[in-house]
């Protein structure tokens, strides 16, 4: 029998949230006019906040216009660790707004759809699955390391916008190995520059 929990509008987690294996799903995550959060993590003034154990799941929830559900949504100048999480089924799995001053780690979990980070400096990767969604996208902005990470074939990583540098540690885009960001190339007729593998 499946577990879950059920949100009504956005959580906003300023503590830890341990879900204990649960599956959490949206009833109605739309806050404001054309914006869907789900789980909102607000680190007040430097405060630590962790995500751990936990399916979030958005249910193919639909979304106006080009806004859509966003499983993690990062706010606020804290210290976020997730691990042993799974988002899947929402259109932003983790994405932050303008933060500074913000850290973020993540490991051991499984990200479907756009992962974005304005502003997040210095965030690990580690043992991260990242799968295609309704978007296949990744967007640093700032330094990020990848260890023991996957994307599934047809991702993308977009680092157009990036201040720094992405590092790869035994990565992988399906059976083939990352080492640099020159193993990624041009999408074909792609006039955004992204890059994929």
């Amino acid at each position: 029998m499946d577990r879950d929990g059920v949100v009504s509008g956005t959580m906003i987690v300023n503590g830890t949230l341990n879900g204990n294996g649960y599956t959490m799903t949206p009833s109605n995550p739309k806050v404001t006019s054309g914006t869907y959060r789900f789980i909102e993590l607000n680190g007040v003034n430097g405060a630590d906040v962790k995500v751990e154990n936990l399916v979030i799941d958005g249910k193919n929830m639909s979304a106006e216009g080009n806004y859509g559900i966003r499983g993690l949504f990062i706010v606020g100048n804290g210290k976020y660790t997730i691990n042993n999480v799974t988002i899947k089924n929402v259109t932003y799995a983790l994405n932050t707004g303008v933060v500074t001053g913000t850290s973020l780690a993540v490991s051991n979990s499984t990200l479907e759809g756009w992962t974005s980070l304005d502003g997040i400096e210095g965030a690990t990767f580690t043992n991260v699955n990242f799968t295609k969604g309704k978007y296949a996208n990744f967007k640093p902005y700032k330094s990020v390391t990848l260890t023991g990470c996957t994307f599934e074939e047809g991702f993308q990583i977009d680092f157009t916008a990036l201040n720094g540098v992405i590092t790869f540690e035994n990565c992988k885009y399906g059976t083939t190995p990352i080492t640099s960001v020159d193993d990624l190339k041009v999408v074909d007729g792609d006039p955004t520059g992204k890059v994929a593998f």
